[in-house]
């Protein structure tokens, strides 16, 4: 199955392939690409497995899940079988004192669930597999995280090899295909993309 949804990515990606680096294993995608050219693969990953007919759990961590939403709304994509973990907003709201930019968090029944803060990878993790259970059982779910930049170098690489514990099971208990980004900005972020594809975090 991840040959065939890696195939799919690819051919989604066009041009943009070239600034990815994929790495598939046991249910596991992981894709390490170009920190600048990070969010545009993110919503063409999205977007391709949309357009094929999948369905699955997006966990923003990088951007907020409404901005992704609007910009998949503006390539066209149907947002119906979408449902959105959103670790950005809540931290943002946090902010509005100092930046005077006013963040607006919509109810959950608009297929988004809001974290406080994208750090937190106990209760990201949580979040993730409530929401998993909650999705029939199919091949053609997936779930994204849009980048692990963040959590990895504001958390302990204890804490992120456990994250990382949790979601490889995913796609072996859920037959869910999984798929995570890794931007290339440092090479703590490197190191980690590729021990998770080589199956190092058990």
């Amino acid at each position: 199955m991840n040959n065939d949804v890696l195939q799919k990515i690819n051919e989604g990606l066009g041009a943009l392939s070239d600034k990815c680096v994929f790495s598939s294993n046991t249910g596991m995608i992981t894709a390490r690409v170009n920190n600048l050219y990070s969010f545009e693969v993110c919503v063409k990953i999205i977007g391709t497995l949309i357009n094929h007919g999948m369905g699955g759990t997006v966990a923003s961590i990088d951007r907020p899940a409404s901005y992704i939403q609007k910009v998949l709304e503006k390539n066209k994509v149907s947002l119906e079988n979408i449902y959105f973990i959103d670790a950005v907003t809540g931290i943002s709201a946090e902010s509005v004192e100092t930046t005077g930019v006013e963040v607006v968090i919509e109810p959950s029944s608009s297929g988004i669930s809001f974290l406080d803060t994208p750090f937190n990878l106990v209760a990201l993790g949580k979040e993730i597999k409530k929401q998993i259970k909650k999705t029939k059982k199919s091949e053609n779910n997936f779930l994204l995280l849009d980048s692990m930049l963040s959590p990895i170098f504001y958390n302990t690489v204890e804490d992120i090899e456990k994250f990382l514990t949790s979601i490889r099971k995913i796609p072996r208990e859920h037959n869910v295909t999984c798929i995570i980004i890794f931007p290339e900005k440092g090479a703590q972020s490197l190191n980690m993309g590729e021990t998770i594809h080589k199956g190092d975090v058990k």
